[in-house]
């Protein structure tokens, strides 16, 4: 039986990194959370902030940009809180 860790090592050793390198940190991912419950978010958050502050920072509407990267208009809001950004809503 494969496991998420397994899975990771053998697409990055696809996807052409160093086989012993994947190894050495997939060996100590095992040791810190070996045989604990582990939550794996659905979505890369960084990189969905990221998207959201880059389509209003180029002008798209906040009910737009939310459209575009599939989150909630309160998400999109959130997002740009955070980030002190300043947008004229909607």
């Amino acid at each position: 039986m494969s496991d998420v860790l397994s899975d990771t090592a053998q697409a990055l050793i696809a996807a052409g990194l160093d086989a012993s390198q994947v190894r050495a940190v997939i060996r100590e991912q095992r040791a810190r959370w070996g045989g604990a419950a582990v939550y794996v978010r659905a979505i890369d958050r960084d990189e969905r902030e990221g998207a959201i502050r880059q389509a209003v920072a180029q002008g798209v509407s906040l009910r737009r940009a939310a459209r575009e990267v599939g989150c909630s208009d309160d998400t999109v809001r959130r997002v740009l809180a955070r980030a002190g950004a300043c947008w004229a809503g909607g």
